[in-house]
């Protein structure tokens, strides 16, 4: 608003602005309070796509609605956030839908190749991942809200904090060999990026689920402040 000051438009003129307002300045704070949430984005991320490799993707989707009933329930111990009687009822209405798509996984499973051990792993590593992800949002409303900070700002340090610390891991990952049932790479590697670029070279559709991906991400991340101002 203040960069548009004296703009007219089809609504009307923005004279009202005071012409000696001083140009809006990006508060002073602390930028690695951003990097708790970084941490929890990226062991959240990793938890859920560990997850996905031993459950169906229809339960890693379903389950990951869970952030709203871990998100609620911090906002209310820890930000003092009152919800209103029907973000109760629809936190208890996810709940059962969420029980129900667990038991579902594992009752009326037929493939006899299924291993219902890793499929019950997966699901619970999936809700792990969920908590950690609303420590994550009530942790930046937290801190929006302390420090004034705009959330492209928050968005872009957590952002550069998450892509150091993957860059850093991805060199440990690379030597650790993980069981078949956690990694489809052929030499089972933990994290194996030299693979994915010899995948990403074969098959070009591998480049375009990633880019479809990352828009996801982004947008998430756009609005994760809005997500958190819901409770």
């Amino acid at each position: 608003m203040w960069t548009r000051r004296h703009v007219v438009g089809s609504s009307g003129a923005a004279f009202d602005i005071d012409d000696e307002a001083e140009e809006p300045k990006i508060p002073k704070f602390n930028p690695f309070i951003f990097l708790p949430p970084a941490l929890c984005d990226v062991i959240a991320t990793s938890l859920s796509y560990t997850g996905l490799n031993l459950t169906t993707a229809s339960s890693y989707q379903m389950l990951r609605g869970a952030v709203i009933i871990f998100t609620g329930l911090l906002s209310v111990a820890f930000l003092r956030m009152r919800l209103q009687g029907y973000r109760w009822i629809g936190m208890l209405l996810v709940t059962l839908g969420l029980v129900i798509v667990g038991v579902t996984d594992i009752v009326y499973d037929d493939d006899p190749t299924d291993d219902v051990n890793g499929i019950i792993t997966g699901n619970l590593l999936i809700i792990m991942a969920q908590i950690i992800v609303a420590i994550q949002m009530v942790t930046e409303q937290k801190f929006l809200l302390q420090y004034d900070v705009p959330p492209l700002l928050a968005v872009g340090l957590e952002g550069l904090f998450g892509l150091t610390i993957l860059s850093i891991l991805m060199v440990p990952m690379y030597f650790i060999h993980v069981p078949a049932t956690f990694s489809k790479n052929p030499f089972h590697r933990l994290e194996d990026i030299i693979y994915a670029f010899q995948e990403m070279r074969e098959k070009p559709i591998v480049v375009v689920a990633l880019m479809l991906t990352v828009d996801k991400k982004l947008e998430n991340s756009t609005h994760f402040q809005v997500f958190n101002m819901q409770f």
